[in-house]
Parts: C-alpha cells; sequence; structure tokens
C-alpha cells in the first residue's frame, strides 16, 4: 500500500516537473524569439553593415520621441523652413519634405541639412564610396534594400527618396536611446564603429557645427 503511494507521489512528482519544464521552454523560445528581433533591428544599414538579407525592423515613426535628446525639432510657423534654409542650395518643394519628414519623425531638420552637406555638399546626384553611396544622403543599397522596399523607395538618385530612406535610418538609430551623437557616428561609421569609439566621430561633431550656423540663420531672420 505504502509502495503504491509512494509510485503515485512520484508519478506527480514528474508530471509537474514536466509541466514546469514546459513552460520554462515556452519562455526560452519567446526570448529568443525577441532575441532575434532585436538583433535584426540592431542590423547596420550603412558602411560596415551586414546584408539586407536578415529580417528587420523599421519603426516608421519614434515611439517616444520626448527620450530623443537634442534632436527633437522645435515648432515653427509654416513657410518660416524657407527662410531659414536659403542657403541651402535644393529646391523649395525638397526642402519642404525634408521638414516634413523630419516633422513626422521629430527630429530637428537643422541636424538633417547639416547631414546632407556632410554627406553631399546638396548634390542629389552624388555618387562616393568609390560607387556605392547614392545621393544627398549617400545611400548604400545593398545595406538598405528591405528598408526600401518597406518605404516603397527604389531609386537613390530621387533626392525624396533619399532622405526617405536617409532620415528612417537615422531616425531608427536615435530610437536605440544611445544619444543623437551616437546616432550620427553609427549613421557613419556602423552600430559597431559607434560602439567602438563611444559614440563619438569628426562626423558627428561636423553636423552639430553646421547645424548651428542654421540655428544662427533662423536669429539673423527673426532680426529681420
Amino acid at each position: 500500500m505504502f509502495k503504491a503511494f509512494w509510485q503515485a507521489i512520484s508519478s506527480f512528482t514528474a508530471l509537474v516537473a514536466l509541466i514546469i519544464l514546459l513552460i520554462a521552454s515556452g519562455d526560452i523560445c519567446a526570448n529568443a524569439t525577441d532575441v532575434r528581433y532585436e538583433t535584426a533591428a540592431a542590423v547596420e544599414f550603412s558602411g560596415e553593415q551586414q546584408p539586407s538579407s536578415i529580417p528587420t525592423l523599421l519603426p516608421l515613426k519614434i515611439a517616444e520621441p520626448s527620450q530623443n535628446m537634442n534632436c527633437i525639432a522645435e515648432p515653427e510657423p509654416e513657410g518660416n523652413h524657407l527662410d531659414k534654409y536659403s542657403d541651402v542650395p535644393l529646391s523649395e518643394d525638397i526642402i519642404s519634405h525634408v521638414v516634413s519628414l523630419c516633422d513626422d519623425y521629430d527630429i530637428d531638420p537643422d541636424i538633417i541639412f547639416a547631414m546632407i552637406w556632410r554627406e553631399s555638399r546638396y548634390v542629389p546626384d552624388n555618387i562616393g564610396d568609390n560607387g556605392r553611396s547614392f545621393g544627398l544622403m549617400q545611400i548604400q543599397k545593398r545595406f538598405h534594400s528591405d528598408r526600401m522596399k518597406i518605404l516603397g523607395c527604389n531609386e537613390l538618385l530621387d533626392p525624396y527618396q533619399n532622405v526617405e530612406v536617409g532620415i528612417n535610418y537615422l531616425a531608427e538609430m536615435i530610437g536605440w536611446g544611445n544619444g543623437l551623437e551616437w546616432a550620427l557616428t553609427a549613421y557613419n561609421r556602423g552600430w559597431s564603429g559607434a560602439n567602438k569609439s563611444n559614440g563619438k566621430s569628426g562626423y558627428a561633431d561636423d553636423v552639430f557645427a553646421m547645424a548651428e550656423t542654421f540655428k544662427d540663420n533662423n536669429l539673423i531672420n527673426e532680426k529681420e
């Protein structure tokens, strides 16, 4: 009788252990999925990045822009941006398009226009890096093909499409919460390059310096 009792207890204990193991296994699988997507979202899309065949999560808008220190655009009166960026040698339509995208992503357009200056000197058909980087924001198609498909962009020498891809990429880097300087460095050097340099680079310094000139232009226009 006691033997049968202990056998029943043992069977019950084994069943409970099996249930616990199955639950734990499910948690592990769930965590593995999270890691897979986290890794995918962190795939680098320029410079030294990995191929675009890896699945990616591409945020079309940053969920909590208030966390993006120093990159949030200050609201501007409608039409004011055309005066502020009057020295930018791009058409009014492209300038307005960039400002509109920046509003969507909560990014200061001063930063984007400074990046365009640094990347291409405002030349829409600029091709650099031995034929690998295209357009205003010097996008490399081999690293951005998935992003381009999701955004509906297929021509990097089209300035409208080019800035949409570039701004989306910068928004993703900002979304990792490491600060704007790190995001700019990652845009230029890739994820691992930004981490190796602690997020600092001459590229980011150049962009910040150029962005300040737009702020100065705005002050001059306001005084006039």
